[in-house]
């Protein structure tokens, strides 16, 4: 008769191809969105350093 509990060993197989599973489904969309969030902070900073710049210079201050 054969019990219903799974041994560990096969759990922590299904585990690891559950892992793998997802992060090959998920892990490139996810790796792609990341990259252009840190593009678009990236792009505001620059942005915004050339506005302080611009509002420095306008107010007279002179820059080092």
């Amino acid at each position: 008769m054969r019990s219903d509990r799974r041994d560990p060993l096969q759990q922590f197989l299904l585990g690891c191809g559950l892992a793998i599973g997802m992060t090959a489904t998920f892990g490139p969309p996810i790796t792609w969105a990341l990259q252009r969030a840190e593009a678009s902070i990236e792009r505001e900073n620059v942005r915004n350093q050339e506005n302080f710049v611009g509002f420095r210079t306008a107010a007279g201050e002179q820059l080092r």
